[in-house]
């Protein structure tokens, strides 16, 4: 009897634990998801955070969101809502955010930061400390800087698109501009020639007799940071540039006129590698730039004839010089308009040279303006597309 009674005893001791339940646990009720922050510049220096908040509901239900700024999603069953608040950090910004929030707000589901102009031109190593340190900050979380302000940005409904992360996501997984998330641009920050590239956005205009607001931004171009501010801009044209550069360029569309041609030719590029290779010869210092790139024809308005091979030719040369004018633009810009080494150069040379480098990298900015770069772009078209026909013009 003693020792049945000592069993029961010990069942109920373990069981006791297993079914107290998880009282420390937080329900998806209990938090607010943010799926998206904008860092803006207030007055006197201090920074304006705001954030954009999924907030679940059932379909047909029209959600009570308060004063907030709403957005509803393509989907109609879900939307957001924008937060924000103003301190002299962003840790004292999020600090003031959540007094004013019932729910405990967490970024774990937060893939896009978006930088106003102000703030970028600011400085934002001081942001970058923040997000870098928290151990809720996703690392492959997406930059970008905003046209004006970022909440701005952020109070969009794109109509196609959940909400605006996923839609700057699905632009960057296009490759339509520079993907640089949190770890990548820790990682230039730090590089020898401290200078990086950020997507720019821009508001798509709404159509006439809609909501300005029913819109999305859309990347039209790169931010350039030397010493973590902005310092200029590229267009689309550069940034594509750039892109060649950085082998970034996948699947990217290159319309071109052949010279000497009625017309214009347009490409798909199949692949595309860049190569950089450094070079000191006395007091020369030069980088050698080399581009292969494989395409397939996808239209042809010259009226050539595509199973010519001495027409595949020509389009092919045609093909590497415009892929070089835009390398060559691109460059110009970095060395003079902005001399910031947004190429990666400094890395090349600090790896290669490493006794070179240690003696120039104090006076770094005019050694990199007097760097020649020389550019030698290839170009093979693989096949003519679906027809080897040419349509008469």
């Amino acid at each position: 009897m003693k020792w049945a009674k000592m069993c029961r005893i010990l069942a109920a001791s373990m069981v006791l634990p297993l079914s107290a339940g998880c009282w420390d646990r937080l329900e998806i009720n209990d938090l607010a998801l943010v799926m998206a922050t904008g860092l803006d510049e207030a007055e006197d220096g201090q920074v304006k955070l705001s954030v954009q908040i999924f907030v679940p509901k059932k379909a047909g239900d029209t959600p009570n969101v308060g004063g907030d700024q709403a957005s509803g999603g393509g989907g109609g069953g879900s939307q957001t809502i924008v937060k924000e608040a103003t301190g002299i950090s962003v840790a004292d910004a999020v600090s003031r955010l959540q007094t004013m929030m019932s729910r405990r707000l967490t970024w774990e589901h937060d893939e896009v930061f978006i930088f106003g102009e102000k703030r970028a031109a600011h400085g934002i190593e001081e942001d970058m400390d923040y997000l870098l340190r928290s151990r809720q900050t996703r690392e492959r979380a997406n930059l970008f800087v905003s046209e004006g302000m970022a909440i701005d940005a952020l109070r969009l409904n794109p109509r196609l698109e959940r909400d605006v992360a996923e839609t700057l996501r699905e632009m960057t997984l296009l490759q339509i501009g520079p993907d640089v998330s949190l770890f990548k641009l820790l990682r230039m920050m730090r590089s020898a020639g401290k200078s990086a590239v950020l997507p720019y956005i821009q508001k798509l205009p709404s159509q006439p007799g809609v909501n300005p607001d029913n819109t999305v931004s859309y990347i039209t171009g790169g931010t350039v940071l030397k010493n973590g501010k902005a310092v200029g801009r590229l267009n689309m044209r550069l940034t594509r540039g750039l892109l060649w550069l950085h082998n970034e360029t996948k699947e990217a569309t290159l319309t071109f006129k052949p010279e000497g041609m009625p017309g214009s030719v347009a490409l798909r590029m199949l692949r595309s590698k860049a190569v950089l290779v450094p070079s000191i010869r006395g007091d020369r210092w030069s980088v050698r730039v080399k581009v292969d790139n494989e395409a397939v024809l996808l239209q042809n308005t010259t009226g050539g004839i595509v199973t010519n091979e001495a027409w595949v030719q020509k389009i092919e040369r045609a093909a590497s010089q415009s892929i070089r004018s835009r390398i060559e633009e691109t460059v110009e810009a970095g060395q003079r308009q902005f001399n910031a080494d947004i190429f990666g150069i400094a890395d090349l040379f600090r790896k290669h040279y490493p006794k070179h480098w240690k003696e120039a990298r104090t006076n770094w900015d005019s050694v990199f303006k007097e760097i020649r770069i020389e550019i030698d772009v290839h170009t093979h078209v693989k096949r003519p597309g679906m027809s080897n026909a040419s349509v008469p013009y």
